[in-house]
Parts: structure tokens; sequence; C-alpha cells
């Protein structure tokens, strides 16, 4: 099984979350599919109900700490890279 998950801003607070799920096995068993497709849509649902908490807390407090671990290494190179880039735009470095 296969899953793409595409995540494209919306405005400071909000984004669009794409994502699909796809399987080359048991194509034929409409019960699979059902199990599969309920299990995604609990655990994004879940995923929602702790990211707008998150996103609620972040935008009620000013500079709102945060805590790095290993599994955020993508996103946190990916947040310099996009200061680094603005920065060089508006003749600011880091």
């Amino acid at each position: 099984m296969w899953s793409t998950h595409l995540i494209t801003p919306e405005t400071e607070t909000s984004s669009h979350y794409h994502f699909s799920f796809v399987r080359d096995y048991a194509l034929d068993e409409p019960d699979v599919t059902e199990i599969l497709r309920n299990g995604a849509r609990s655990a994004f649902l879940e995923d929602l109900e702790v990211l707008e908490i998150q996103q609620r807390m972040i935008s009620s407090t000013e500079n709102p700490p945060t805590i790095d671990i290993n599994i955020d290494n993508a996103p946190i190179q990916a947040r310099r890279i996009l200061s680094d880039l603005i920065g060089a735009e508006s003749g600011i470095s880091r």
C-alpha cells in the first residue's frame, strides 16, 4: 500500500491537506476498501483535532516555543531554506 500526502498553504493559519492511498491487493474486495477507507479517515480526523488545537495555541501565544525532534528534520530544513530565500530577497541574512 502506498500513500501520498500533499499540504498546500491557504492562509497564514490554514492549509489544504490532500491525501490518497492506493493498494495492489484485494482489489475485488469492497470490504477491504471500506476498512482501509474508514481507518484512514479516523486517523486523519484524530490528527485534524490535534492540529487545530495546536494552531489555536500558537495563534494565542506571542513567540510560542518550539520543540524540535529528529522526525522534524526535513520541515526544519525547509523552513531554514525558505527563511534564507526570503532574507536574500529582502536583503536580510539570518
